[in-house]
């Protein structure tokens, strides 16, 4: 089972109470994608929030917002990734980071 918690709100990107044949294993590979891109988003906003100049910092994460609002993201899930990126971010500056 996979959640994404953001901004106090659980968004669903996983099905849940299945049995492990009625997994589908390229779900979970994408499950585990956006997962990992949210992780990614958020330690690297914390990181670039202590040190604005970081170039490759900030390219990682120009990345990331461009993989959100990709095509290859929506075939991998049905969760919006502008309504995402909008809840990573309020969630980053309530916690006092700086997100550009």
């Amino acid at each position: 089972m996979y959640h994404i918690k953001v901004n106090g709100v659980t968004l669903r990107a996983a099905v849940e109470n299945r049995s492990p044949t009625d997994i589908d294993p390229y779900k979970e590979l994408a499950n585990a994608v956006i997962l990992q891109a949210v992780e990614d988003y958020r330690k690297w906003t914390k990181e670039y929030s202590g040190s604005h100049d970081d170039r490759k910092l900030r390219k990682k994460l120009v990345e990331l917002k461009e993989f959100f609002r990709s095509e290859w993201f929506s075939l991998l899930t049905e969760l919006d990734g502008e309504q995402l990126l909008l809840r990573l971010k309020a969630e980053l500056e309530e916690q006092g980071h700086y997100v550009f």
